[in-house]
């Protein structure tokens, strides 16, 4: 990561961590047991199905807008993933469709920092109209979701009988029961976009994929798309049979649309690995707080080695400031890595860039957690916080 116009040295470490964190878990959790659905069995290898992150080289230059229609957004956890770890996120127009009109709030913070339209509460379908939704109920102390103390977020148009009827909502305590406008996704597509445009389609809507991936291979819509991410729920109820099911996968092989897994709540794409190669050798040592000293050893045996400092970098941009330029001020050079979090380069670029002049930056994390909280993250968490800060350094470079 070295600049090509300036001496400047961003030279990116990785601080306190193994590679294991790059060892992603790609079991999407929800509510009763998610099978991985055999559409996939149909499906080639990721690295087969596209040849590049971002391939917008068959499109019309200068006339190709980027779009990441976000249906079934849930608590902003997609557009977060997709704005934080994507290549060129900021580049695309973000539509997010989530019916329950209580998370709107979520998407607050994201419409400063990026192209955002929020359709809430609005849903996607095979047509258009309103409909009843089911939506989870509050949490109150006691209260078990899918057998566990959770609040899951979110409501779904497809229900069982059970959950229809009990006054809790069943299993996942859908006892909230409101119309919501619903948008003829296939149609909406064709309107708002163009196929000169780049369009990537995340579908996680809890059993309404079948039908809107059936009337989008009867329309052809996919002539519109040149990316799918998502969920198959094959054990949520629907509209449509497992034979239907089945023959739905076969239409989509056949017609080569494949979708790519997705789970914004688990912080994790099926291609995040192909898109975000670890530098880090797996064999790697080191845990976080540890330091490897050999300098003892080598001073026992009277051998002299120059002194390094590494300095782990807080959000407190005017005590790290003070601290560095008292370091600098004196009469002999000491060099420094300074590790800062990306949250702290994106508030102080000037400050960082400066630094890199003289001293070599390296990366802790996204942005601060307690200390000894790092560790207890999952591996999606960790993998998501260094990408988001390698993000924000390259920017600055």
């Amino acid at each position: 990561m070295r600049s090509g116009e300036t001496n400047r040295r961003l030279i990116v470490f990785v601080f306190g961590l193994t590679a294991g964190y790059l060892l992603a878990n790609w079991n999407s959790s929800s509510p009763g047991n998610r099978d991985r659905s055999s559409i996939y069995d149909r499906q080639p290898a990721v690295d087969s199905l596209y040849s590049h992150d971002d391939d917008t080289n068959h499109k019309i230059p200068g006339l190709t807008k980027k779009y990441f229609i976000d249906c079934g957004a849930n608590t902003a956890s997609s557009v977060l993933l997709f704005s934080e770890t994507y290549p060129g996120a900021k580049d695309y127009i973000i539509h997010s469709f989530e019916i329950d009109e209580r998370l709107r709030p979520y998407f607050t913070p994201f419409k400063q920092d990026s192209n955002l339209v929020v359709h809430c509460p609005e849903g996607v379908a095979k047509y258009e109209g309103d409909q009843t939704a089911y939506l989870e109920g509050a949490w109150y102390p006691g209260k078990m979701n899918a057998n566990k103390d959770m609040q899951w977020g979110g409501g779904t148009l497809f229900v069982s009988l059970e959950e229809r009827e009990a006054e809790d909502g069943g299993n996942r305590k859908l006892s909230r029961r409101v119309k919501v406008p619903l948008v003829d996704l296939s149609q909406w597509i064709q309107l708002n976009t163009r196929k000169e445009d780049y369009v990537i389609l995340k579908l996680d809507v809890e059993g309404a994929e079948y039908g809107i991936l059936r009337k989008m291979l009867d329309d052809n819509t996919f002539e519109w798309i040149d990316k799918l991410y998502g969920e198959f729920h094959e054990w949520q109820p629907t509209e449509f049979s497992m034979e239907e099911k089945e023959i739905l996968y076969d239409d989509m092989a056949t017609a080569g649309v494949y979708m790519l897994k997705w789970a914004g709540e688990n912080r994790m794409f099926e291609d995040f690995d192909r898109m975000h190669t670890s530098l880090i050798p797996q064999n790697t040592p080191g845990l976080e707080w540890d330091v490897i000293n050999s300098c003892s050893d080598r001073l026992r045996r009277g051998v002299t080695t120059p002194v390094t400092i590494s300095i782990k970098i807080g959000m407190n941009a005017k005590a790290a400031r003070r601290l560095v330029e008292t370091i600098r001020a004196f009469r002999h050079f000491v060099p420094l890595t300074l590790f800062v979090y990306g949250d702290f380069v994106e508030q102080n670029p000037k400050l960082v860039k400066d630094w890199s002049d003289i001293y070599e930056i390296g990366i802790r994390a996204g942005s601060p957690l307690p200390q000894s909280y790092w560790q207890l993250q999952n591996d999606n968490i960790l993998r998501m916080s260094i990408v988001s800060a390698e993000f924000r350094f390259k920017r600055l470079a």
